[in-house]
């Protein structure tokens, strides 16, 4: 399996930070250990065009299954899927780090929730704090 640097994964996480920047304000989600940025439906299709230049791969509820292990390992983290939720990625077959979006529509219809992370190198990187800060400075943030 080919390694992703660092650099790699941390230039996909910078263009999508700075291609929001003028729509998005991202926060630290410690529940889940991700980038954390909050949008009206009005901006699905600018903030879904961002994502997939950056995340080519898509895996919408329903077809999760189809995704690789590590894939759905950490989605599994996350909680799964439900209807109306997809889960976007870098390549993951082709790296040992893939950045990963998981993509909330709200139930009341009016808003989305995006979290975006980088896999890690190791399966304990949901609780490292280097990783952590390494997705924090990535996407501007400063507390959390």
């Amino acid at each position: 399996m080919q390694h992703i640097s660092n650099s790699s994964a941390e230039s996909i996480c910078t263009h999508i930070a700075a291609a929001t920047s003028d729509q998005l304000l991202w926060q630290w989600d410690g529940r889940f250990n991700t980038a954390l940025a909050q949008f009206n439906v009005s901006e699905v299709g600018s903030i879904h065009q961002i994502l997939e230049r950056h995340l080519t791969i898509s895996w919408p509820y329903g077809e999760i299954e189809s995704a690789p292990e590590r894939v759905r390992s950490i989605l599994a983290k996350l909680g799964g899927l439900q209807r109306g939720q997809m889960f976007l990625t870098s390549d993951p077959e082709n790296s040992d780090e893939f950045v990963y979006c998981a993509w909330w529509p709200w139930g009341n219809g009016e808003k989305v929730s995006i979290r975006l992370a980088s896999s890690g190198y190791t399966e304990n990187c949901c609780s490292d704090p280097d990783h952590h800060s390494r997705i924090k400075s990535w996407f501007g943030i400063s507390k959390g």
